[in-house]
């Protein structure tokens, strides 16, 4: 088996194999998704402490995190390049939604009013539907690593993909901040 068919059975893009570039790029997005997944880690706890779907989310979080290690260094196919950006600007968006205008789902609260209560004031936590969150140390360090993820992945994707991906993105960019310029993410 030559070098050629091997690359073709693991599903490497044969564009600047082996490079030093290569290399790094691989390095990086490991590291960054292991900090991130460590910090999705970490928080888990808390979050299930808060609604057991946080919690569950947090985990599957740090899993998909975990996964993309592998698939980076053995498949990195520019459609699972392309399917991995989209999973870590998903993770930033609902993080920009959770910190400007919160998140529109959260856990049930017991309305001991009759319905007369406002569920964003009172104790229903720093999660309460609607209620935005503040920005601490761990998130926005996750979030860097996953935005870092971002752009090492589109580096990595061969030209005619890396367009399409970052027209995409920027579509989605323009779209966030016409939601902002709205009121609907304040």
């Amino acid at each position: 088996m030559n070098v050629a068919d091997t690359r073709n059975r693991w599903h490497v893009p044969t564009t600047a194999q082996g490079s030093g570039t290569e290399t790094v790029a691989i390095v990086v997005v490991s590291l960054m998704c292991l900090i991130a997944a460590g910090i999705h880690l970490y928080v888990t706890p808390e979050h299930f402490s808060e609604w057991w779907v946080y919690g569950v989310f947090f985990i599957v979080v740090a899993g998909g995190q975990l996964a993309t290690i592998p698939l980076v260094i053995w498949w990195r196919t520019p459609q699972i390049l392309t399917t991995l950006v989209a999973a870590n600007v998903a993770l930033v968006l609902i993080w920009v939604v959770s910190r400007t205008s919160g998140l529109p789902i959260g856990p049930p609260v017991l309305d001991e009013t009759g319905g007369l209560a406002d569920p964003k004031v009172g104790g229903y936590g720093a999660h309460a539907v609607g209620v935005p969150e503040s920005v601490g140390v761990l998130d926005l360090t996750a979030t860097i690593s996953e935005l870092i993820v971002v752009i090492v992945l589109c580096a990595m994707l061969p030209a005619n993909w890396r367009r399409w991906v970052l027209n995409g993105l920027l579509a989605v960019g323009a779209t966030v901040w016409v939601l902002f310029g709205l009121g609907v993410l304040a």
